[in-house]
């Protein structure tokens, strides 16, 4: 299907939703309630036996399943005493061991490589807990007895980030490794809800919808998104896997201070393609004081380079609804930016090939 225009751009009709074939701008304006049904389920999940201390915490998990452990690692980065490490990977760190809580998480119960992370873990004797919507590592966890937490089923893993992520935040609540913040993430869910209606949602016009004009900004054009390191570090992974997924686009992303020591040099090169880069800078007001710094550097240099630079942030009192506010912005342009090139955000047609020739080796 051709592009739409960019002046008649987003103004959700028959034509784009006819795109939407499986409903993902469904699915992401419902982030909100999805928060609530993930406290739901996480309030009840089932109790890690005692057995000593937990010097670590590691995640395995990829793609849709992993996100939510890193926005996890990203959020209680300064709140938790113990190491908390995602492990996207077949292999385990050589420091996993007996005083290891070793979280599980596959949406369908079948990545190969999670499965393979497990086994490891298993016969290192970590303390092994599941996340999973079913398949091979639901029946495991019920044959052997290992606590584990069935999410819903029928959803493309990333679209099932809160099932994934407010669980890790109620357990390390639960084993009082950070302290429970009553009512975060009731507020949070709330905050999501309203700027779906209001603000960022379809029936919202272009001109007054922030998600609809970055999507039009970043039409035809190369997204890079910075952001520091201390909060959104995970946020600015999300919006390039969101973009690369969803809008079928490649994007890339860097972190600040490390961007400032490498990548801030390669903005010379090739002069004709800078003019089509499309900088979001990610900015929280819990941001090293350095960082802010550097951001405005940064921006000034990127400018001078010939590019474009846009600075997003969110300014809700509570940490938690703005780290899920800037995830939800970037889940809604990639959803807009997909319906502008034409297409459906669902299918991930390249990552099922790869999938079905690993499977014939």
């Amino acid at each position: 299907m051709e592009m739409l225009a960019v002046d008649e751009a987003l103004n959700i009709g028959s034509r784009e939703l006819a795109i939407d074939r499986s409903g993902m701008l469904g699915r992401v304006g419902r982030f909100g309630a999805q928060v609530l049904e993930a406290e739901r389920l996480a309030r009840a999940m089932p109790k890690l036996p005692r057995a000593g201390a937990i010097s670590q915490i590691v995640v395995a998990g990829m793609g849709g399943s992993a996100i939510g452990a890193d926005l996890a690692r990203s959020y209680v980065f300064d709140k938790l005493a113990v190491p908390f490490a995602v492990n996207s990977h077949y292999r385990l760190p050589a420091t996993v061991n007996r005083s290891t809580l070793l979280v599980v998480s596959s949406y369908s119960g079948e990545t190969e490589e999670t499965l393979s992370a497990y086994r490891e873990g298993a016969r290192r004797g970590a303390r092994l807990y599941g996340v999973t919507s079913g398949g091979w590592l639901l029946a495991e966890c019920r044959k052997k007895k290992i606590p584990c937490l069935q999410i819903p089923s029928g959803y493309p893993p990333r679209a099932a980030l809160a099932f994934s992520f407010v669980p890790l935040i109620v357990l390390l609540q639960n084993l009082r490794l950070v302290r429970r913040e009553p009512g975060a993430i009731e507020t949070a869910a709330e905050r999501l809800t309203q700027l779906t209606a209001k603000q960022l949602g379809p029936d919202v016009p272009l001109a007054k919808n922030l998600a609809k004009q970055i999507a039009v900004d970043l039409h035809g054009r190369l997204a890079v998104i910075y952001a520091g390191q201390d909060v959104l570090e995970t946020v600015a992974f999300r919006w390039r896997t969101q973009i690369e997924e969803n809008a079928k686009a490649l994007a890339s992303h860097h972190i600040l201070p490390e961007m400032n020591h490498n990548e801030v040099v390669g903005w010379k090169y090739p002069k004709a393609e800078l003019s089509r880069m499309r900088a979001i800078f990610l900015r929280d007001r819990d941001d090293h004081p350095r960082v802010k710094t550097r951001l405005e550097i940064t921006k000034s240099i990127l400018e001078r380079a010939g590019g474009s630079v846009r600075d997003v942030e969110a300014r809700h009192a509570s940490r938690l609804a703005r780290v899920l506010e800037m995830v939800h912005l970037g889940d809604t342009v990639s959803v807009y930016l997909a319906l502008l090139y034409g297409e459906d955000p669902t299918p991930v047609a390249v990552i099922t090939e790869l999938k079905n020739a690993l499977a014939r080796t």
